[in-house]
């Protein structure tokens, strides 16, 4: 909704944002989480920690 984000973004319904709020806890928005290749929580971040924490990250899952 908001033209100058980029990546994929998703509508979810209000039965979906109750599950997935409950399974993350999320406690804000926008929240940030990394799930590796076995679906187990390897980073979550409520607000934007950043492009350099974001990609650290996401190549620290990519190497396991």
């Amino acid at each position: 909704m908001i033209p100058d984000i980029h990546g994929e973004h998703y509508r979810v319904t209000a039965a979906q944002w109750n599950y997935l709020s409950k399974q993350f806890s999320i406690q804000g928005v926008p929240t940030y989480i990394i799930v590796d290749k076995e679906g187990a929580v390897i980073q979550k971040h409520t607000g934007f920690p950043g492009v350099d924490t974001v990609k650290k990250e996401l190549m620290k899952a990519l190497e396991k």
